[in-house]
């Protein structure tokens, strides 16, 4: 089962307030919503944990979410 198919609500809110968003980033947000680490979801992805902050911060710039938001705080806000 996907995401998508799990929480079709989470997953159509997130997709109709943030559409720049690319399934890559969905798939961060998946983790983030699943209070997970920026350490664990970089295992979970078999990447670093750069790359998974970059992510992070690319998704934030994306969707205008001001520095001094906490993401995690955000994704779990929706």
């Amino acid at each position: 089962l996907s995401f998508e198919e799990l929480y079709p609500d989470l997953y159509k809110k997130i997709v109709d307030q943030c559409p720049a968003l690319t399934a890559a980033d969905i798939e961060i947000f998946v983790y983030l919503k699943l209070n997970m680490s920026t350490k664990e979801i970089a295992a979970a992805k078999r990447s670093s944990i750069g790359a998974i902050d970059n992510r992070k911060y690319r998704i934030k710039k994306k969707i205008k979410i001001p520095q001094n938001v906490n993401l995690y705080n955000w994704v779990n806000s929706l």
